[in-house]
């Protein structure tokens, strides 16, 4: 956990068992080297303990259908570790998330996500004030391309130390995705400096999150 607030991740893993061909639920996956693999597929939820340590105790494990997605499992993790939460929580997810697990963020009281997100995707900010005499009020402002040539500049830039390491943090508030925009989140451009205070990796790491209060280095350090 983090600063009191118990922090959790949801993930699958794939388990090859290309002999096992009467398996029910057996499926196909193309591994990341290329190879189309034959076997099962799992998703876990799990505790995360002190950064000191290290631990994590998994909390919630389940063997995945041929045609469920790690999106449709990780709603029914989310809303499962929602119902059984007495105080404020994050649930750590990577960018093999869709955004519709954002259906079930709706739904909870007590859960906020901090997701990775890949960098083609695009957030929207509060649209301006509707000037028009007629017609439906705009649900869109500004476009936020993560991978644009130019971006707004950010809220809030803050340099901080992880693990020996200089990380820059910049942070966008008020954006929401195209099809869930009554949820409100922030974005965080995650940066390794060296000693130039000069990008180490060509591409920063970018995180949605739906939590709106605690500090930018908190909720990055949550996912890293």
């Amino acid at each position: 956990e983090l600063a009191g607030i118990a922090v959790f991740g949801g993930d699958s893993t794939f388990i090859q068992r290309p002999e096992a061909k009467t398996l029910k639920e057996r499926s196909m996956k193309r591994l990341s080297q290329g190879e189309l693999a034959s076997g099962y597929e799992t998703y876990w939820s799990m505790r995360f303990a002190d950064e000191q340590s290290r631990w994590a105790g998994v909390i919630n494990v389940q063997r995945m259908r041929w045609d469920e997605t790690v999106s449709v499992v990780a709603k029914a993790h989310l809303q499962a570790l929602d119902r059984s939460a007495t105080s404020q929580q994050l649930y750590v997810l990577d960018a093999g998330h869709g955004k519709d697990i954002l259906a079930a963020y709706q739904a909870g009281q007590q859960t906020d996500m901090v997701m990775r997100v890949k960098s083609n995707q695009r957030f929207y900010f509060e649209p301006q004030a509707n000037v028009k005499p007629r017609g439906r009020p705009a649900k869109h402002g500004a476009c936020l391309k993560l991978d644009g040539p130019e971006q707004p500049e950010a809220e809030a830039v803050i340099t901080t130390v992880y693990k020996g390491k200089s990380l820059r943090i910049s942070s966008w508030s008020g954006l929401h995705y195209q099809a869930y925009s009554q949820v409100k989140g922030r974005i965080l451009k995650l940066e390794c400096l060296d000693e130039q205070a000069q990008p180490v990796f060509a591409k920063p790491l970018w995180l949605f999150t739906t939590n709106l209060s605690l500090q930018p280095e908190l909720l990055a350090r949550a996912y890293l």
